[in-house]
This record gives C-alpha cells, sequence and structure tokens, in this order.
C-alpha cells in the first residue's frame, strides 16, 4: 500500500508562527484562512505582502506518499508564489528565494568563494520532467559540475552553514541561478504553482516525514476595490 491523501497533513513551522525552521507538528486544520489570514480592509487599501513557511506531512506510519506535488488557488486581487524549502532549522530566511530559472537543458555547475567541501543537494526536475535530487561536492573554488541535466531545478541545500557563499550556474561557466551565501543553509526558486498542471513535483515522500514550502502573497494598493480572500495550498498525489 501507499499513503493516501487521508494521510497528508498540513503543519506551522517552529519561529514565529511559520516564519521558517523545522516542521513544528502543530496542526493547521483547513487550508483556507489558518495559513495566511484574510486581509483587513487596512491591508488592502495600503497593498502589501507577506512570507510564510508551512510542511506537507506525511503521517502515515510506514508507507511512502507517491509523487506528491503542491500547488496553489490562487485569490482573487493577489499574487501568488511558492518555494521549495528544507525541515531544517537553518532554513528560516525569506530573502534566500533568490533563484531564477533556468533557460534551457543544463548540467548544475557549483563553484564556492573558498576552501570547501560541503555537499549540495539539488532538487528539480530531468529533462522528461520527472523528479530529480543530485548531490555535488564541492571542491572549493573549482567549479564542480554535476552529471544529471536539469529542466528545472526548484532548491539547493548545503550539507551544512559555513563562511562560504556557494554559487549554482546554468552549466559550466553559466548563468549564475542561486547562492547560498554565509550562515545560510539554501536557496529556492519562486514559481507561480497556480494550477495542478503547474504544481512542485517532487519524489516520494517517506512516512513521517514532511516537504517544505516558502509561500508569498502580495497585492497592490486598493486591489480592484475588493478584500483579497486567501489563497488555498494543495497537496496531490499521482
Amino acid at each position: 500500500m501507499t499513503a493516501s491523501s487521508a494521510d497528508i497533513q498540513f503543519t506551522k513551522t517552529a519561529e514565529n508562527t511559520s516564519a521558517g525552521g523545522v516542521n513544528s507538528g502543530v496542526l493547521i486544520t483547513s487550508t483556507k484562512h489558518n495559513l495566511l489570514p484574510a486581509i483587513t480592509d487596512a491591508e488592502r487599501i495600503a497593498g502589501g505582502s507577506r512570507i510564510k513557511k508551512y510542511c506537507i506531512f506525511n503521517n502515515h506510519a510506514t508507507d511512502a506518499y507517491t509523487l506528491p506535488g503542491a500547488w496553489l488557488v490562487p485569490a482573487t486581487g493577489v499574487t501568488d508564489e511558492i518555494g521549495l524549502g528544507y525541515d531544517d532549522g537553518d532554513d528560516d530566511d525569506s530573502t534566500q528565494g533568490n533563484m531564477t530559472a533556468f533557460g534551457a537543458n543544463a548540467v548544475v555547475a557549483c563553484i564556492s568563494d573558498a576552501a570547501d567541501t560541503r555537499t549540495v543537494t539539488v532538487t528539480g526536475l530531468d529533462a522528461s520532467g520527472d523528479p530529480q535530487t543530485e548531490a555535488i561536492v564541492l571542491t572549493g573554488a573549482v567549479e564542480k559540475l554535476g552529471l544529471l541535466t536539469f529542466s528545472v531545478v526548484y532548491a539547493a541545500k548545503v550539507s551544512a552553514t559555513g563562511a562560504q557563499t556557494v554559487t549554482l550556474k546554468q552549466g559550466s561557466g553559466g548563468t549564475t541561478r542561486g547562492t547560498i551565501g554565509p550562515t545560510f543553509k539554501n536557496c529556492w526558486l519562486w514559481l507561480a504553482a497556480n494550477s495542478q498542471g503547474a504544481a512542485i513535483m517532487l519524489a516520494n515522500l517517506a512516512a513521517q516525514t514532511a516537504y517544505c514550502f516558502w509561500w508569498q502573497q502580495t497585492w497592490a494598493a486598493g486591489v480592484a476595490g475588493q478584500r483579497p480572500d486567501t489563497s488555498t495550498l494543495y497537496a496531490i498525489d499521482n
């Protein structure tokens, strides 16, 4: 057997009411208003933005949730984006959503700005659109190429924080697509995953583990005279 949608729980992260960090285990009983509260009239008039981090947890005792995805039903009058985070206490800074999308299929090139032997784990999709991850061991300021071709890179994570800056590029000597700075653990790509077909697709989610997501919502002042309702986050099983 495999886990089903009945086994999936939405939970908050530990820091300051979902400002980042690890899965807190605090359940969200509804994905509407309990993730992002309704925008007040004052906020609607002024315009604004907010970022939170949440977890999708597989509560099945033994079985994996097969090839899950995450996507949003956007609210009227707002722009919603999500990015792949990690169930890690060091994933607690929303400014690390600094990645830009690959312009073509390519291997990932990683380079540090100093002596560095940490491992960078890259998560994304292969050329066929299937989920894949790759571990690339850094060799300091020497560019290190991965072996796998990516069509999309969702996020990258170093094995430990450090004093160095790690740069991810699209292919050897290619365009910089993201950076992991000193004291940071990861970086990610913001995506308008506003339909099931545009979902962030990931490998099987093991029992009693979580995928984490950053959620960014912005809206213009006045938003066409409406009060935007809260968007809804979904997990799917393919």
